[in-house]
């Protein structure tokens, strides 16, 4: 364990722990990554940089005792397989090393559950205990005497809470009965046996919302007065949505939203709501529409792996554990492996972290157990191609850019997809202002116009997503904007209104773009030449 947590320390918590592994936390890690599981103890969190920024600011702040706001609630939302797990469990164990700080990962299973009972299901009996005596020896400073009587009322007006409570927290704290004290703590944590109540002359219906958020906000109260932190990751959120009852889920939301009003009253506390999208949240809307309109302000989305540079980054953090662990070197064979992960099969239909990932794996155990005898066949080509005329070289360029075409994900198409038309703006000399090839977004300026253009590939292509991301795409846009988007091609007619060009491409009009951009050189004077060579047909949009 290590000393108390400073703000200072939180800009390592994504830090690559390549360096302090052991073999076999690199063989555990690999055989997580085969399997398409997170590791317990991630070593590493590769790409999302804004995010991971993000997050470091939260518990910065969280942790400086100068600056803290108090309580945080945040919702950390993915799609299947990109790495949610991953993402929490690598803030989990970073805190869990410090010795003023209790991490806990809980699970929302699908049955129906207290989110008060929940996060004291995350305190230890003997923290638990720790925070009675804490209560009980502070409330003396203001009583009579050091009677139980005088004690139990001082507890009650110090802290404003039930007589019921104050009994409970004494005997936590003093009882000379062991099961007395033991049932006490039960009591306290929400997990105690009916039979315990006739010890303390209580009934169940005593033990209500009010009873638990008192507990919650003493242990609170504990933990900011000794410079302790509780965080909970709740994990698997989406599970909420599967409760049978709505009254269950109303009462959580309601939770929620009790505790994110008092963030002072609450402080020291830290919730992470782990959720992956699910086509079931309409009934978040239909419970509780104000709660929904909260949480979107405390939502953070871990982005998808929407790069070949993301992929090929994702790539190395797994090469290098798998070369030290194998003790090999497959550095020179790194491009075959990344074609063998290109062309993985379960990538074209998974282009997610986990899919990739399994294939990376895949291609590193391929490349291990047959190493591939390329190495005088490629000096052979190479010497073979250095005969070769111009027109023969040009060839084989053009066929091998169409190959990988045609063998891409649609993260590599949107990838090549952006290169084509960067080299068409170059040519017809629109400035580039602004570039994401990862969100395949361009804003340029041609003489006192501007444009903006979107590069959009997907697997599923239809008039109801090209709609979709047409409406958010003219929410962004500057009126003054000229607008191209870029889309895949639909069979049959598609007849779709939007205020720009709208470039609808397919694997014929591609190998033509490049043919006329790589072999042929051919120079335009405006970009509406090029795109022409690259939509499938004149009239697919209508434009204003």
């Amino acid at each position: 364990m290590k000393k108390n947590i400073s703000s200072n320390d939180c800009r390592f918590i994504f830090t690559d722990k390549f360096n302090m592994l052991t073999m076999k936390d690199i063989g555990i890690e690999l055989k997580h990554f085969s399997m398409g599981t997170a590791p317990e103890k991630p070593s590493f969190l590769v790409n999302q940089d804004d995010l991971k920024k993000k997050i470091i600011e939260k518990f910065s702040g969280f942790f400086d005792e100068n600056m803290s706001q108090g309580l945080e609630v945040i919702f950390l939302k993915s799609n299947y397989g990109n790495g949610k797990s991953h993402f929490i469990r690598m803030i989990y164990t970073f805190l869990n090393e410090y010795e003023n700080v209790i991490a806990r990962r809980v699970s929302l299973k699908q049955e129906e559950t207290d989110l008060k009972k929940k996060i004291l299901e995350s305190i230890s009996q003997k923290k638990l205990k720790e925070c009675a005596e804490f209560i009980v020896e502070t409330a003396l400073e203001d009583a009579v005497k050091d009677e139980k009587d005088a004690v139990l009322l001082s507890v009650a007006e110090k802290y404003n809470v039930s007589a019921k409570l104050s009994q409970i927290i004494y005997e936590a704290a003093r009882s000379n009965e062991i099961t007395k004290q033991v049932q006490a703590i039960s009591i306290l944590k929400g997990n105690y046996l009916p039979s315990y109540l006739k010890s303390f002359d209580c009934k169940s219906k005593d033990l209500n919302n009010d009873f638990y958020y008192n507990v919650i906000r003493l242990i609170s109260v504990y933990l900011k007065e000794t410079t302790h932190y509780l965080v909970v990751v709740f994990d698997e959120y989406e599970h909420v949505f599967s409760w049978r009852s709505s009254e269950a889920r109303k009462s959580l939301y309601q939770d929620i939203k009790l505790f994110s009003d008092h963030i002072d009253t609450f402080s020291n506390l830290f919730f992470v709501f782990a959720e992956s999208d699910s086509v079931e949240n309409r009934t978040e809307s239909m419970d509780d529409p104000a709660f929904v309109s909260r949480k979107s302000n405390l939502t953070y989305q871990i982005a998808d792996i929407s790069s070949e540079d993301e992929v090929e980054k994702l790539f190395g953090m797994i090469l290098k554990r798998y070369q030290k662990y194998y003790s090999i070197s497959l550095e020179e064979c790194k491009e075959g492996i990344l074609q063998s992960v290109y062309e993985d099969s379960s990538v074209k239909t998974k282009t997610n972290y986990r899919g990739y990932t399994q294939a990376i794996m895949r291609a590193l155990d391929q490349f291990r157990n047959q190493p591939p005898k390329t190495k005088k066949s490629k000096k052979i080509r190479l010497i073979k191609k250095e005969e070769m005329n111009d027109n023969i070289e040009d060839r084989k360029a053009e066929e091998a850019r169409i190959a990988k075409w045609k063998n891409a994900t649609s993260i590599s198409r949107k990838t090549i997809l952006c290169e084509l038309l960067e080299n068409m703006l170059v040519n017809v000399g629109e400035q580039i202002i602004s570039r994401s090839r990862k969100r395949g977004e361009y804003a340029t300026r041609f003489g006192n116009v501007r444009k903006k253009y979107y590069v959009i590939s997907t697997d599923n292509p239809s008039i109801k997503d090209i709609i979709k991301r047409y409406e958010a795409i003219s929410s962004e846009k500057e009126e003054e904007d000229l607008l191209y988007i870029l889309y895949p091609a639909i069979e049959g007619e598609l007849y779709v209104e939007i205020d720009g060009k709208l470039v609808c491409y397919d694997a014929n009009t591609i190998k033509a773009a490049f043919q006329s951009i790589y072999e042929d050189k051919v120079t335009y004077d405006n970009i509406e030449s090029y795109l022409e060579i690259l939509n499938r047909r004149s009239d697919n949009a209508k434009e204003n």
